[in-house]
C-alpha cells in the first residue's frame, strides 16, 4: 500500500478517486482533511474487516448444506434417472441403437 504524507494533494486525489471511481475526480470534488482522514480510516478497517475473516459477511450456502438438510447420495439417484428418461430405439437394418 502506498502511503503518503497526510493532507498531500496526491492523498486527497487518490482518496477523491477510490470514493467516486471516476478519473479527475479531485479536480472536482473538494473534500476537507478531516473528512478524508475520516474516510480514509473507514475504509482502512473495513479492508482489516474483509481480510481479517468473512464471520460478518453473509454468504449463499445451498440448501443442502445447510443446517438440518438430508445428507443422502445424489449420485445414484441422478444416475437411475436419468437411465429412466432415456429411450433407446433398435434399427432394424444397421443392427445398433442410433443416437436420438
Amino acid at each position: 500500500m502506498l502511503v503518503l504524507p497526510t493532507g498531500s494533494k496526491q492523498e486527497e486525489a487518490v482518496v477523491a478517486k477510490a470514493i467516486t471511481g471516476r478519473r479527475n475526480a479531485h479536480i472536482r470534488i473538494l473534500l476537507h482533511r478531516q473528512m478524508l482522514l475520516l474516510i480514509k480510516r473507514l475504509h482502512q478497517r473495513l479492508l482489516l474487516a474483509t481480510c481479517a475473516g468473512t464471520k460478518g459477511i453473509p454468504t449463499y450456502i445451498p440448501p443442502s448444506m445447510r443446517a438440518g438438510a438430508e445428507r443422502s447420495v445424489v449420485g445414484s439417484d441422478m444416475r437411475r434417472r436419468n437411465d429412466e428418461n432415456s429411450l433407446r430405439i433398435y434399427h432394424q437394418f444397421t443392427r445398433r441403437h442410433p443416437r436420438i
